[in-house]
């Protein structure tokens, strides 16, 4: 097994069920040109970064998680991201000691780490990053993000107001909130990239009334399941069927997760094991040999769009975000959800209605390796945002994604 290892890789898919998928997303066009694939500066790039990922991935698999899902930090670390082929990790004690220790987690892949001293410690910023985001919505603030810039060091509090607002709920924190740097920024709210689920394999759910989009296959409790977003219309006992109202139960949702203050947006659906080879064409042309638990800024990512097929690609930007997801464009209220990593996505990329719960992943070697499900997306300075849920939620709740042997 590669050292991506607790790593999945889908049991062979079919020729003929990809294709048949393709078909199904292109609404039964037989021909249709080549789909979007991202560009090869994208993936020499992701190329580069392997050691770095395999870095982060065995100091998580040290420092573990939390019964939700939350990332376990030790007490000096201060954020960490990716350059070149290199994990930087801030810490606030910068010593010898403590940078050998760091290292130890590390294993074998202790040379791709380097370290930055920081003031303040990761977990500190974020306590405190949720406590200000509450406040200032108690207060009335149109708070649409807010996360700790690992960058930086510091707290970013993103408003859905023009730039000329912001020293007007800026003032609001003198006092109470002084601890840490704090800076404030325009930022629209997250558009869920729909209600309704809409695209996928041709999976139906007949409770919500909805078709579901497949993000990734794997196991439940010891039993074949499917991964999607959760959003609001689909609830835990749903029924889902194999295209339309009409065909097959093929699984019942077992863990509908997506709610206010809840870390991540997913679904988990248990399915019938006669049935479920239906499920396991992705609808794209490359097979998952592994995962990555929690994608770092500057990471490079690709992921799939279900309404216009093909593969685009990005670069993290931030993750752990705190956002206020809208249901649709006309909304005025949303929920509050936390833990979703955010893609900066290259120029050429594409996001809308019915992409949400698709799988986003990193490609490697002409694989993709799993990463998570998508949640939605903002444009910002005309420049296009996707925002999604980690793998390290759903594995910590007990999804398990295909292992290769």
């Amino acid at each position: 097994m590669s050292k991506f290892a607790k790593m999945i890789k889908f049991v062979s898919i079919c020729l003929a069920l990809a294709c048949c998928a393709v078909f199904l997303l292109l609404g039964g066009v037989a021909e249709s040109a080549p789909l979007p694939s991202a560009d090869e500066k994208s993936l020499q790039e992701a190329e580069r970064q392997r050691k770095a990922i395999m870095a982060q991935e065995a100091l998580m698999r040290v420092w573990g998680y939390d019964k939700d899902g939350n990332s376990l930090y030790p007490k000096s670390f201060a954020g960490f991201w990716i350059e070149e082929d290199q994990l930087v990790i801030g810490i606030t004690e910068y010593t010898d000691e403590e940078m050998d220790s760091y290292r130890d987690s590390a294993g074998v892949y202790a040379e791709s780490l380097r370290f930055v001293e920081r003031q303040y410690s990761y977990h500190d910023l974020d306590e405190e990053t949720i406590k200000i985001g509450k406040y200032l919505m108690e207060k009335g603030a149109p708070v649409s993000q807010y996360y700790v810039d690992e960058l930086e060091n510091r707290i970013v509090i993103g408003l859905a107001c023009e730039e000329a607002e912001l020293s007007k709920w800026e003032a609001l924190l003198e006092g109470e909130f002084e601890r840490f740097p704090v800076a404030f920024t325009s930022l629209p709210y997250v558009q869920m990239a729909t209600t309704y689920l809409v695209g996928g394999n041709a999976l139906y759910n007949s409770s919500a009334q909805c078709t579901v989009t497949l993000s990734c296959c794997g196991t439940y409790n010891g039993s074949s399941a499917i991964l999607t977003c959760g959003h609001y219309t689909q609830a835990y006992g749903n029924q889902i069927k194999d295209s339309n109202n009409n065909g097959n139960v093929i699984g019942t949702v077992v863990n509908h997760h997506f709610g206010e203050g809840i870390s991540g947006d997913y679904e988990i659906i248990s399915v019938n094991t006669s049935l479920f080879d239906i499920t396991r064409s992705m609808a794209y042309y490359r097979s998952y040999d592994g995962y990555v638990s929690d994608p770092l800024v500057h990471d490079s990512i690709c992921y799939y769009s279900r309404k216009a097929p093909g593969e685009y690609s990005g670069v993290v930007s931030a993750r752990n975000q705190h956002v206020i997801s809208l249901p649709n464009p006309q909304a005025t209220t949303g929920v509050n959800v936390y833990g979703l990593t955010k893609i900066a996505v290259a120029s050429g990329g594409y996001m809308t209605q019915g992409d949400s719960g698709g799988p986003v992943y990193r490609v490697d070697n002409n694989s993709a390796v799993y990463s998570g499900v998508i949640h939605g997306f903002s444009v910002e300075n005309g420049n296009l945002y996707v925002f999604f849920t980690p793998y390290k939620y759903m594995a910590q709740a007990g999804f398990s994604a295909y292992v290769s042997d």
